[in-house]
């Protein structure tokens, strides 16, 4: 990610599984010292799993993954180097529907769709480091119905 154009800052982040499946290892590169640094491990609450595939979400200075709970989005801060959970909203619907995390007119969003294309809302953070949630769309239909089209991806 970078931090920094002028003079150039970036930093990179290595994250992985240590042998505890509740427990996730990161290691960041910071150009300005050209080092790699192993921060504290970060410890998931109880039947709570990082999706080490899934790409986050950067928004500002974090970067953001979905939780498999379905409860907490994860999120790293680049600028302090520190983890913390995040509550997702309260009023998400979760009987058969995905959730993706993305950007939406510079706020971090989530979007909450049934399999066969109908919306059933997006949400948006009322601000970088805001707690609360605010509905912005209604259900709508986003893909037509057929049986000759499949979603080539579907995120975890």
């Amino acid at each position: 990610m970078v931090i920094r154009r002028k003079p150039l800052r970036y930093k990179i982040v290595k994250i992985s599984k240590q042998s505890k499946i509740f427990t996730v290892i990161c290691e960041v590169f910071d150009s300005d010292s050209f080092v790699w640094k192993r921060l504290d491990d970060f410890k998931l609450p109880q039947g709570g799993k990082f999706i080490l595939s899934s790409v986050p979400v950067r928004n500002n200075q974090f970067l953001n993954w979905l939780a498999s709970s379905g409860e907490n989005m994860i999120r790293f801060c680049m600028k302090t180097e520190t983890w913390s959970l995040h509550p997702l909203p309260s009023d998400l619907p979760n009987f058969y529907s995905l959730q993706l995390l993305a950007n939406q007119g510079g706020k971090l969003g989530i979007v909450v769709w049934k399999p066969k294309g109908y919306v059933k809302g997006t949400w948006v953070l009322d601000s970088t480091f805001g707690k609360s949630w605010v509905r912005m769309k209604e259900e709508k239909t986003i893909v037509e119905e057929d049986k000759f089209v499949r979603p080539v991806w579907v995120p975890p």
